[in-house]
């Protein structure tokens, strides 16, 4: 069985389901590149188009937009046993809008003047909002409330007694009641403020420097830095609200994996382990027409393992695939100094399994499953409208002297997905998918 068959449609046919994986992943380090001969170079390009609808946020279009990561890697040999390699690629994106989806946003009051609204009404009103209110009155005359308003708009904005009564008061609350507070507020119904469409517009970029060692004609063992880099620009609507602008933060983090092969059957099983890289971003928020400082964003690409396998079971043809679980968990967004993140992530684990088949000297193709458990059936972030995934990808290589030309095309449908987003309302978003398709380029010398 010849290499052409091991190192390349086995690899590429992973490539165009990555955009499938956990949080906000769209690709990761692949130390592929590392085990072909001599020196080499490989370029891919894959195409994203998502369709994530539901009955009320997004009626008429996606709320994903449709995106394109690239990854880029060299190796270089310095004798049979030691070699280096550069992986560039990108690692995470949000890419989402509700604009001109259909939705409830600009025909709603906003968020968070109906959160100030109802605040005020209960500091005046409800009798458990005002008792939390005075019980925290001395420690904010301390920090420097100097009048009983003052000393409620410290309690309403840092005692969790308070914030705690005025959600229940809230929750007591009908559609009428607060749209009697807001006309109040704002002296009649002609003047509430109305909500926006929100959109997210984040990018991270990971570069990794790896070096490679065989041990033996079977053992390889490798490691290395990733530097990651990502900024993002948004408006969530709500804690915090406002337009937000979260400049570029960075991160290193290790690499280190072992690889084991059988040339004889084209055997190779490698175990990458990654380690969690967690950034902070200057942020401004501007609102009304006044931009302000808030607290560093945190961010986090995940703590990962990857395990990918793949041996020859006939004549010219093989049997691939991976594991990959990457602490999500451990890896939300904060905003503002928040205690609570703004991201629902969980920890996930994406598996793919394939077969390909070399059919002549130049001509190569493959099929495989990728498939993600879901682990949120319902939730409150118009962040996350989906709950796993599975597909299947189809791909095929063309190989002429040292050049190799590999497509692929990926179809994944998503898990179902509850969204409750109060005031707004609560959408289903269901039967929605994605199509990827990649190319990738690789050449010997």
């Amino acid at each position: 069985m010849k290499k052409i068959l091991v190192s390349g449609v086995s690899l590429f046919g992973l490539g165009a389901s990555m955009a499938t994986a956990g949080g906000m992943e769209v690709g990761r380090f692949s130390p592929g590149a590392m085990f072909e001969g001599g020196y080499y170079a490989e370029m891919s390009i894959t195409q994203t188009t998502p369709k994530v609808t539901d009955d009320t946020f997004a009626p008429n279009k996606s709320m994903l937009a449709k995106m394109t990561n690239t990854s880029l890697s060299v190796k270089m040999a310095v004798n049979d046993r030691l070699s280096f390699g550069l992986q560039h690629y990108d690692a995470a994106k949000i890419d989402l809008t509700y604009q001109g989806a259909g939705g409830p946003f600009t025909s709603s009051p906003d968020p968070y003047a109906t959160q100030v609204a109802v605040a005020q009404a209960a500091a005046a009103g409800d009798a458990a909002t005002q008792a939390a209110i005075g019980a925290y009155a001395a420690t904010a005359m301390a920090a420097g409330a100097k009048n009983a308003t003052e000393i409620a708009a410290y309690a309403i904005a840092n005692d969790t007694a308070t914030q705690a009564a005025i959600a229940t008061y809230y929750a007591g609350l009908s559609s009428t009641d607060i749209g009697v507070i807001l006309a109040t507020k704002y002296g009649g119904a002609a003047n509430i403020p109305l909500s926006t469409e929100p959109f997210v517009d984040l990018s991270f970029k990971s570069t990794v420097f790896v070096a490679n060692y065989a041990v033996s004609d079977r053992v390889d063992v490798y490691g290395g830095i990733k530097y990651s880099a990502g900024s993002a620009t948004g408006n969530v609507l709500i804690n915090p609200h406002g337009d937000l602008d979260a400049s570029e933060g960075t991160a290193t983090s290790p690499v280190v994996g072992v690889s084991y092969s059988i040339p004889d059957i084209a055997l190779r099983v490698t175990a990458t382990y990654q380690g969690k890289a967690s950034t902070t971003h200057k942020t401004t928020r501007t609102y009304n027409g006044a931009t302000e400082t808030l607290e560093k964003t945190k961010a986090a690409l995940p703590e990962s393992f990857t395990l990918d396998f793949q041996t020859g079971i006939a004549a010219d043809t093989l049997v691939f695939g991976s594991i990959h679980r990457a602490k999500w968990g451990d890896a939300h967004i904060y905003f503002d100094g928040a205690s609570e993140p703004k991201t629902t992530w969980s920890d996930s684990t994406t598996y793919s399994l394939g077969v390909g088949h070399k059919i002549n000297e130049n001509w190569a193709v493959s099929a495989s499953l990728n498939y993600e458990e879901g682990t949120e059936a319902a939730g409150t972030s118009l962040l996350s409208t989906t709950n796993g995934v599975r597909g299947v990808t189809l791909g095929a290589r063309y190989t002429m002297d040292k050049m190799t030309f590999s497509v692929g095309v990926n179809y994944s449908e998503f898990g179902n997905k509850t969204v409750t987003a109060a005031p707004l309302g609560v959408g289903e978003f269901k039967n929605n998918s994605m199509t990827s398709v990649g190319v990738k380029v690789g050449f010997q010398f």
